[in-house]
């Protein structure tokens, strides 16, 4: 049972990606030293793209059309349907500096270019080491197959496990040996040496420019859901249960809902809730971040609330696609 399935990174095999239905396009109208605002919005069925810049850095200033504290990276990762605002500078006249799209399986990319002139690339991100990566995830299963988490804290987006699915992107994996102590020790020794080289947005970067705290004094309904799945039978449910299976999920207007979702699946799941922007719970406390979608990553715990100050039916759904159709998903209903 101590074993990863298959190489099985994309559920679907596309042959072209497109940004604005075009494989390649140009922006020819910037020069050097212009800031460019971009809003990148994940179209996707069901792919992740990771976004890269040949200019530098990419400072991320939004998502999901909420405003955050400008944060620089090196590159991110966009769910299904998430969006992003982010700014890049063009450095020099004469250039036009690529804006590459990477799907999550490396398979194909999309390049936008900025500015005009010669064509800067980017280094295209490397093949995925697939037992590179099956090798770290099968040293941090227990023999029942559950994940261990070796003493990190999968919770709450305090842990980047883009460091720990994707080490070829960043270098050999450190992690070597089973055993417990030395395993976690090398983690966060390799965690610390990567991190310092490439920064990679999570959602513990994401900080609101403004309050978002809920109302005071009013009542709160607590849920939880189990993000489930199998990839063999290719079955998708919350809770083991399908959308058909189940009753609407009553709340009240007035009230503060307060979800907790893990993944206990071993694929990312972009959940996503109609009619409502939803508080990330990522340590910025009064600060937390506004959005619509919150990706989770496998065996990820995370929690989101918003106060309900809407009326209607509304859905609560994973938005790739494939996943939706199986059935994981709940409607919520005032």
């Amino acid at each position: 049972w101590k074993r990863m399935n298959a190489m099985d990174v994309s559920d679907v095999y596309y042959e072209k990606f497109l940004i604005n239905g075009k494989n390649e396009s140009q922006l020819s109208q910037f020069k050097g030293g212009d800031k460019v605002r971009l809003r990148i919005a994940n179209g996707g069925a069901s792919s992740y793209f990771w976004l890269t810049y040949a200019g530098g850095k990419i400072t991320v200033v939004a998502s999901d059309g909420n405003d955050v504290e400008p944060v620089e990276v090196d590159r991110l990762l966009i769910a299904v349907s998430e969006t992003y605002d982010i700014i890049v500078t063009i450095p020099a006249d004469n250039t036009s500096y690529e804006f590459l799209a990477t799907p999550e399986d490396r398979t194909k990319s999309a390049s936008l270019y900025i500015g005009s002139g010669i064509k800067q690339l980017i280094s295209p991100l490397p093949k995925l080491k697939y037992f590179e990566g099956m090798k770290m995830m099968n040293g941090m299963m227990k023999m029942n197959g559950d994940l261990d988490d070796m003493g990190m804290q999968m919770s709450l987006n305090q842990m980047d496990m883009n460091v720990v699915m994707y080490s070829e992107i960043t270098g050999e994996s450190k992690v070597k040996s089973t055993d417990k102590m030395e395993m976690n020790t090398d983690h966060n020794q390799y965690n610390s040496n990567v991190l310092a080289s490439i920064t990679t947005l999570n959602y513990a970067m994401l900080k609101s420019t403004e309050k978002t705290t809920l109302p005071k004094d009013v009542p709160v309904k607590e849920l939880r859901f189990e993000l489930t799945g199998n990839m063999n039978r290719y079955v998708w449910s919350l809770d083991n249960k399908v959308i058909s299976e189940t009753d609407k999920i009553l709340i009240k207007k007035g009230e503060n809902v307060r979800i907790t979702l893990h993944n206990g699946s071993m694929m990312r799941h972009p959940m996503h809730l109609h009619g409502h922007d939803f508080r990330i719970i990522n340590g910025q406390e009064d600060f937390a971040p506004l959005k619509n979608v919150m990706d989770l990553m496998p065996m990820e715990t995370n929690v989101i609330e918003f106060n309900a100050n809407a009326e209607g039916d509304w859905f609560f759904h994973c938005h790739i696609l494939y996943h939706m159709m199986a059935g994981m998903g709940r409607i919520f209903t005032y």
